[in-house]
């Protein structure tokens, strides 16, 4: 008697491909040329250096942020660039690296050798508020952006959490 496995090893391509697809469109287009852009370069550092892309070790990958810290690049771009070939890695079925100690120290590593420190934003007070309200056109638009104002001001809403409003959650379902 032959036991069928109760999670079969391989998921059909189609499935496969549909997945693939759905974890892709969670990122913006913007995102995902960053992206590519990002991976390009890795591989193409992997393939100067003589080493491995996919997958990639972590120490690679410490010696990656090393190596274009040293050219310049920003805290932001690094550590975008990680993230890039981290996703490259997990859709390409491998394990992901990025919360290795070793690439996770190299990140904070290279923020405190920048002196990178996130900079807060003030908020915008009842003032402010009152002046951007002000100056929206009385059109649809105007009327529009009004809304969003003081409804993102009244809940303390950040931009991406106003960007994802639909209009069924500000109206009351019966």
């Amino acid at each position: 008697m032959t036991l069928q496995p109760l999670f079969p090893e391989t998921i059909p391509a189609v499935l496969q491909d549909a997945s693939d697809h759905l974890v892709l469109a969670a990122r913006s287009p913007a995102t995902l040329r960053a992206y590519r852009t990002d991976w390009g370069a890795f591989v193409a550092w992997c393939h100067a250096q003589d080493v491995t892309a996919l997958p990639a070790q972590p120490e690679t990958v410490s010696a990656w942020i090393a190596s274009r810290l040293e050219q310049g690049r920003k805290a932001a771009t690094l550590a975008r660039g990680v993230a890039a070939v981290s996703c490259a890695h997990e859709l390409a079925g491998f394990e992901s690296f990025s919360y290795s100690r070793l690439v996770q120290d190299a990140l904070r590593g290279m923020r405190r050798t920048l002196g990178t420190v996130p900079t807060r934003k003030a908020p915008a007070t009842v003032d402010l508020l009152r002046r951007m309200l002000d100056v929206q056109p009385d059109t649809l638009i105007g009327r529009r952006n009004r809304a969003l104002l003081a409804l993102g001001f009244a809940g303390a809403l950040r931009r991406s959490e106003l960007v994802v409003l639909e209009v069924t959650d500000l109206v009351a379902q019966d």
